[in-house]
């Protein structure tokens, strides 16, 4: 089984084989870009040829030759007996970095956003839904007095007024009272996630999170510096007992849930649970953090559960919410929701960070929210369909794969028959299909034996997914992966 170290020099390495070249030269690539970005600092122990090359599914061969390639640049040094090591920076021509943030814990999935080269692999680790064709026929265009309300200047840190109207206007109807002074437009709910990072974590602060999570908020914490406290997600959210005595043991300075359609397992919190979690956030006084950016994604008639702003009175609920999943993430348009002191502190966070996000995203935002209901009831019904068809093609050509069927989001949580889901997403990646290794979603390197799928590309791309990754299966397992008898998810 990898270590924890391993996982993040997999990580770090990221999407490796989208480089040019041979294999050794790609590896060789990746690793030179990871130790200018001082991702490698000098010292770093590298891994054995033999150990390296199993846990990429790659021939000795390549490492080997990516390693020679290594130290005739510098990059790094070797010797016999005591392995091979980053080299100092004046050997690359380079000065050390001074100390900062940790690297990115999944910067494997931020690659795959950057990586613009044609060659790039059919993708299921990004969640992201590319047609939009419909909804901005409905909401779109829009023309100059949609940006009236705005300060003539076009900076508005805070938001378009109109927009943070509309946004309060989502949770009024969710029986969550709140007024527009008490929301913050932001670019994306990641920008959300690390505005909050920035105004409540210092240095060795202890942040509560889910295992598994979003990948995104793992990395925005911990560049904050805060040390990561993770508390298990069961088949119906996450687990209150040990939730209880994190808060307790940690004293955490934060609290991240995805309390509805949880990413990546699909969980949905019950009411009852809801209700639990507002007392512990009043009872503590520590903030809890409240992303419901897959809320509105569901399979069902009913509408999703009430956010647990609905359920809190003491004020320590902050809510994320965005258009990035329903609508379209090139919008580029979130909100954080809160009271009105923070949402100022916040603001200053934003203001000196970009000044404001664009004026124009937020017009078109308010061109579609109109049209909310109808939107959130199409995209339902296609996701759901493609869901559907990635579980048929899997229990016809995968059927030793495991999962517990989602009423929401854009995931399936997915247990593998192996221990080392790192070097099978490897494997998948060769053979031309991205898919995000469970242990990249866990600020512990748990989920070792889960992938996570996610179903919002075409049908037809899903058909040809699943095939390659059937392939990948069978190179895997042919390989001698480590594997064990195949068991009925409890995730």
């Amino acid at each position: 089984m990898n270590t924890g170290p391993e996982h993040r020099l997999l990580q770090v390495l990221g999407n490796w084989m989208q480089h040019e070249g041979p294999l050794y030269a790609r590896l060789a690539q990746a690793f030179t870009l990871a130790i200018k970005q001082v991702d490698l600092p000098p010292g770093t122990k590298l891994p054995a040829e033999r150990r390296l090359a199993d846990m990429l599914a790659v021939s000795r061969a390549t490492v080997t030759q990516a390693y020679e390639s290594l130290r005739g640049g510098g990059w790094v040094q070797s010797r016999q007996g005591s392995g091979t090591w980053v080299g100092s920076m004046s050997h690359a021509g380079l000065h050390p970095a001074p100390p900062g943030p940790r690297p990115l814990s999944s910067g494997h999935f931020f690659s795959r956003l950057v990586d613009s080269s044609p060659r790039s692999p059919l993708n299921l680790s990004i969640a992201a839904l590319s047609d939009t064709d419909e909804i901005f026929r409905d909401g779109a265009p829009f023309d100059l007095e949609d940006l009236l309300g705005a300060p003539s200047h076009g900076y508005a840190p805070l938001g378009h007024p109109l927009l943070r109207q509309m946004v309060a206007g989502i949770y009024n109807r969710a029986e969550a009272p709140t007024l527009p002074e008490e929301v913050l437009i932001t670019s994306g709910a990641q920008q959300a996630i690390s505005l909050l990072a920035c105004h409540y974590v210092q240095r060795g602060d202890a942040v509560v999170v889910e295992t598994p999570t979003y990948a995104g908020a793992i990395d925005a914490f911990s560049r904050a510096g805060a040390r990561l406290i993770p508390v298990p997600v069961g088949s119906s959210g996450v687990r209150l007992d040990l939730l209880a005595e994190a808060l307790a043991s940690a004293k955490p300075r934060l609290v991240y849930l995805m309390p509805t359609f949880q990413n990546p397992t699909g969980a949905v919190l019950s009411e009852q649970a809801r209700q639990e979690i507002a007392r512990l956030a009043d009872q503590s006084q520590v903030p809890f953090a409240e992303d419901n950016t897959l809320a509105e994604i569901s399979f069902g008639a009913e509408p999703p559960p009430s956010p647990l702003a609905h359920y809190a009175r003491g004020g320590t609920i902050v809510s994320i919410g965005s258009m990035s999943k329903l609508y379209w993430a090139g919008l580029r348009v979130g909100w954080v929701r809160g009271s009105e002191s923070l949402i100022t502190r916040l603001g200053q966070h934003k203001a000196a960070a970009d000044l404001g996000s664009s004026m124009v995203s937020q017009a078109i935002a308010c061109r579609l929210l109109p049209n909310h209901e109808s939107v959130r009831t199409r995209r339902g019904k296609l996701l759901k369909s493609r869901l559907d068809t990635l579980e048929r093609l899997l229990r016809e050509r995968i059927p030793e794969w495991r999962w517990r069927r989602p009423e929401g989001g854009l995931s399936l949580w997915v247990r593998i028959p192996s221990s080392d889901a790192h070097t099978f997403a490897e494997q998948a990646l060769r053979h031309g299909v991205a898919v995000t290794p469970g242990s990249s979603l866990a600020p512990d390197d748990a989920h070792q034996d889960h992938i996570r799928l996610n179903f919002v590309v075409p049908e037809e791309l899903l058909d040809t997914a699943v095939d390659r990754l059937a392939a990948a299966w069978r190179t895997h397992r042919s390989a001698g992966g480590p594997e064990r008898e195949a068991v009925e998810v409890k995730v």
